[in-house]
């Protein structure tokens, strides 16, 4: 990690003895209250109580080189020129000083591609895109947000894109699905996001979950499934936000990973709590198509109906009309009189309430001419009074 210069100077004079160990303790809250974040080796100075304590560790130091690391959090890999599965990657670290750093093939005998500071400790990372075209991280950070790092105007350069999306919750699991980005929360909610950070959909489990994986099926009308492991033991497979197929292990998962293993393309590897490994080759056979689903439509609406030519129809609808024509004629009459007894009490409530204009306005342009009541010359208003 860099040290600040302040803090370099700082020790220097206490090596040299020109600033009093009282003076440089000052002088390092002072850094410390605006902002500046200081190595270890000062933390440790401040947390001790007496002069004679900090002058001896001090003096122990003195001689030590002032160097200082940082712990790595989480990690991911780049494809450096193209997307092919034998292709050179790159190390993405993320540290808890809240650093992202892009390391080259050779990180011991080379420095770093690429660095940049982010506004929190980052928890999981998210990689797509190649390192010489075009590439992007997508940050979960510790204070519970989803930040995006990509590439800047010239090579080696990266910034921070403006777009953060408020979790709600601490993050379990982030992975992508093409241009979407599907994240677990703490409070059960699996979410689906955009690029830019935009919900699209979501889904409410009722426990918790341990970690969740994209499958990606070649040769299949069905491109992309979501596989969420729970703390019960219980594995989904989710199309959209459907279950398509669950299966239950003997102890509860905590991490997993889809791939290649071997020959086998779509092989889904299990870790679980208890260290061991379970290994699930998907069959060469199988249609996803066919799943029985647990929710959802039911497969009857995809059989379709009978209905009979346009022929039929009318050649049936004039029968029933021939035989039933008395019927017919008084279901016609009763609603013609419900009819006239509707307008007529609104007729009546209109002259109560002072609305005349606007029904005798309205009435005549959907009403027969011998349904439109006939209002009294006493009774008409202008057409152009408002109402």
């Amino acid at each position: 990690m860099d040290i600040v210069q302040v803090e370099l100077d700082i020790w220097s004079a206490i090596k040299s003895n020109s600033l009093s160990i009282s003076a440089a303790v000052k002088q390092l809250h002072e850094a410390r209250d605006t902002g500046i974040r200081l190595s270890s080796r000062s933390i440790d100075l401040l947390s001790l109580e007496s002069d004679d304590r900090r002058r001896e560790f001090a003096a122990e130091l003195g001689e030590v080189p002032f160097n200082q690391s940082t712990l790595i959090t989480c990690m991911g890999t780049l494809k450096k020129e193209s997307d092919e599965i034998d292709a050179i990657n790159l190390l993405v670290v993320g540290t808890e000083a809240g650093q992202l750093y892009v390391l080259p093939q050779d990180p011991i005998n080379s420095a770093f591609l690429c660095k940049i500071d982010l506004p929190s400790i980052p928890t999981l990372l998210n990689v797509s895109g190649t390192f010489d075209v075009e590439w992007r991280v997508s940050v979960v950070c510790r204070d519970g947000k989803l930040y995006t790092v990509k590439n800047g105007d010239y090579r080696g350069s990266a910034v921070l894109s403006g777009a953060v999306t408020d979790l709600g919750a601490q993050a379990v699991a982030v992975v992508r699905q093409d241009k979407f980005l599907w994240v677990a929360t703490m409070d059960r909610l699996v979410t689906c996001y955009t690029n830019k950070g935009k919900r699209l959909k979501g889904l409410v489990l009722a426990e918790d979950l341990s970690d969740l994986c994209i499958m990606t099926l070649k040769r299949a009308k069905v491109n992309f499934l979501l596989v969420v492991a729970l703390h019960s033991g219980d594995v989904c497979i989710y199309r959209e936000l459907t279950v398509v197929h669950s299966f239950k292990t003997d102890s509860p998962v905590v991490a997993l990973c889809y791939g290649q293993y071997g020959r086998e393309e779509h092989s889904l590897i299990l870790v679980h709590s208890q260290g061991a490994l379970t290994i699930k080759m998907w069959k060469r056979t199988a249609d996803i198509e066919h799943f029985n689903r647990l929710s959802g439509p039911p497969p009857e609406q995809d059989v379709p109906l009978p209905v009979p030519k346009k022929t039929k129809l009318y050649v049936e609808q004039t029968q029933r009309e021939r035989e039933r024509a008395p019927d017919i004629h008084r279901a016609f009459q009763r609603d013609l009189c419900k009819l006239r007894l509707t307008t007529a009490r609104a007729y009546v409530k209109t002259l109560t309430d002072g609305s005349l204009v606007c029904v005798y306005s309205f009435l005549p342009s959907f009403l027969p001419s011998y349904l439109t009541p006939s209002i009294p010359s006493t009774h008409r208003l202008p057409l152009t009074t408002s109402c």
